[in-house]
């Protein structure tokens, strides 16, 4: 955000995603958070999208050399084939 021109006040650093939703539903501030983390999002709470979207790298672990379910491999296969974007 500092990258952007904006200077963020923290008040709180929670660890749960449910109390910063309770907490911003209750009036006690904002949060910029990913959708799914809200999700579903309470009808009281205003979602707003920030003016340059972010974007974060996701990574993808699996052992080596070790039998893993095809469900394994369809779901790295839709990893790699399909246009990914928030």
């Amino acid at each position: 955000m500092a990258a952007l021109g904006y200077r963020l006040s923290v008040e709180y650093d929670v660890r749960e995603d449910s109390t910063l939703i309770s907490m911003v539903k209750k009036g006690l501030g904002s949060a910029i958070t990913p959708r799914l983390v809200a999700a579903p999002i309470p009808t009281e709470i205003q979602v707003r999208s920030l003016p340059v979207p972010l974007c974060r790298a996701i990574a993808v672990a699996i052992l080596q050399d070790t039998l893993l379910p095809r469900a394994v491999f369809a779901f790295l296969d839709i990893l790699k084939t399909e246009p990914w974007q928030l």
